[in-house]
């Protein structure tokens, strides 16, 4: 089979090294503006490159070849550091003096936003330690909180955290998440801990009106769910309803035998998981090597009852 020849696309202009100069600038570009990346445009990693210096010393007239500087800002994926720490230390690699209205990063356009939050309790997440709350705080709120904080008022929503004495320094006390809602979520860089902040954030989207504590182990709402769900599903395999004795079964005694204790459940506490022995926070009704053991406890425990109500 024979193919027409097609002509071929004309290739974009390579351009060779050169001199700046201002030779090839008359009559000056009133409406030029540029926008650059920062990684690989004008750094390599920490190294700044030779060409981006003598660029950002041209546009900004420092080096005197323009009649007038040009507008330019630099945007960046980046993020997790205050604007004005950002762009005082990209004035000192770049060796010209930039402010903060040149510089984007990953979080700067949610700066008006965030007006609508400036007295509003607000979850700020990413970057380490409490670069989102300086962030958020640079922005103009007055209520960021970290998930530090919902960690230290309930530890049970992400238990596997542990808690040093760095994170004892940045927590906020003043802020009681029982009765004040989280109005909104900010995810100002890349989480330093996915698992935490997910659930945190999962927390928070299935609350009522940004309250935590109302869905979730150990608290009472999911247990009354899981306990009409049961009853569903008795209804369906015997065809009628009838009272339950529920055994939860759990390895956390923050949140699977906290929960069932309150709610009137059994409770039987698991070694596979977070639990590794010694004295629980919460006492459980039994405490058991493996599932396995646990539910053949159970039908013991129930035999037991049976035979006392007889």
């Amino acid at each position: 089979m024979l193919f027409a020849a097609r002509p071929l696309r004309s290739l974009p202009r390579l351009v060779g090294r050169r001199a700046l100069s201002t030779n090839n600038y008359a009559p000056f570009p009133d409406k030029l503006a540029f926008a650059f990346d920062i990684d690989g445009v004008l750094k390599q990693g920490k190294f700044i490159l030779p060409q981006a210096k003598r660029v950002m010393k041209m546009l900004t007239g420092e080096d005197g070849q323009l009649p007038r500087p040009v507008p330019f800002l630099l945007i960046t994926n980046g993020g997790g550091v205050v604007d004005s720490e950002r762009v005082k230390l990209l004035s000192r690699d770049l060796g010209v003096e930039l402010n903060e209205n040149q510089l984007v990063q990953s979080h700067t356009p949610l700066k008006p936003a965030m007006a609508d939050y400036a007295d509003k309790v607000v979850l700020c997440i990413g970057g380490p330690k409490d670069a989102a709350r300086k962030i958020a705080e640079s922005y103009g709120l007055r209520k960021a909180v970290l998930p530090h904080d919902i960690l230290h008022w309930n530890r049970s929503i992400w238990d596997r955290y542990k808690f040093g004495p760095a994170d004892e320094e940045i927590v906020r006390h003043d802020v009681n998440f029982t009765t004040t809602p989280v109005s909104a979520i900010f995810v100002l860089h890349d989480s330093w801990d996915w698992g935490r902040d997910l659930t945190i954030i999962n927390e928070l989207m299935q609350s009522e009106g940004g309250l935590l504590g109302t869905i979730g182990k150990p608290h009472r709402v999911t247990f009354e769910f899981a306990e009409s769900m049961l009853r569903r599903r008795v209804k369906e395999l015997r065809g009628a309803d009838q009272d339950l004795n529920v055994y939860m079964i759990g390895d956390n005694p923050l949140s699977d035998i906290w929960g069932a204790n309150n709610f009137g459940w059994d409770s039987i506490l698991l070694r596979t998981g977070v639990y590794q022995g010694g004295e629980p926070s919460h006492i459980p009704t039994a405490i058991c090597d493996d599932v396995e053991l646990a539910v053949d406890w159970a039908f013991k425990n129930e035999r037991l009852r049976m035979a006392k109500e007889e």
